[in-house]
C-alpha cells in the first residue's frame, strides 16, 4: 500500500529553486528544503548518468 506524500515524512527539496518550490505548493505538496552543497558541474557527458550522480552527491551531501 502507497502513503501519501508528507503523511509520515515530507518530501525533501534538495534545491534553491524558487520555481520547484512554487511547482510544489501549487500541487499542495509538503516538502521542506534543504540547500545542497553538492557540486553540480557536468558528472557524466550521459544526461541519465549525469542525474544518478547528482542526485546521489545531493543526498550525500
Amino acid at each position: 500500500m502507497t502513503r501519501p506524500i508528507g503523511e509520515d515524512s515530507p518530501l525533501v527539496l534538495a534545491s534553491a529553486s524558487p520555481r520547484r518550490k512554487q511547482l510544489l505548493r501549487q500541487i499542495r505538496i509538503p516538502f521542506r528544503t534543504i540547500t545542497s552543497r553538492a557540486n553540480e558541474d557536468l558528472l557524466s557527458r550521459d544526461p541519465f548518468m549525469n542525474a544518478r550522480l547528482l542526485a546521489k552527491a545531493k543526498a550525500d551531501a
